[in-house]
């Protein structure tokens, strides 16, 4: 966890950003040394507080589009099998699981993508 946020904070410091701790704490110094005043102080935590969740909702419809675009590509009866592998995985035999993007394909080799893959599991009608 701490080199996740770590990697996030020097990711940010080199795109040209600020997170908002930061700007806590240079706020009411800046104010102490006379460098801006009371009424400045409120418009940068603002502009924070909005443009998170306007990115964060920019990434999300960038990640969408990247993923497919919801493009729903049905593989109809398949057995599941529960195995020992971590929750939220799911393997298959990559020639029966051809619904997989093939509009995405791997640099250099041209072989389809198939890591990543949103998958929706759900019982069908024999």
């Amino acid at each position: 966890m701490g080199a996740v946020f770590g990697l996030g904070v020097t990711l940010i410091t080199f795109a040209g950003g600020h997170m908002f701790s930061g700007y806590g704490m240079l706020m009411p110094l800046a104010w102490l040394c006379r460098k801006n005043s009371v009424s400045d102080m409120p418009g940068t935590p603002a502009r924070c507080w909005f443009g998170n969740p306007i990115g964060a909702i920019v990434l999300a419809a960038i990640l969408e589009l990247a993923s497919g675009g919801g493009v729903v590509r049905p593989a109809k009866r398949f057995l599941l099998v529960e195995y020992d592998i971590p929750r939220g995985c799911l393997g298959a035999r990559y020639t029966e699981t051809t619904p997989a993007p093939l509009d995405s394909a791997a640099t250099g080799a041209g072989t389809p993508t198939s890591k990543s893959v949103p998958v929706l599991l759900s019982p069908s009608v024999a």
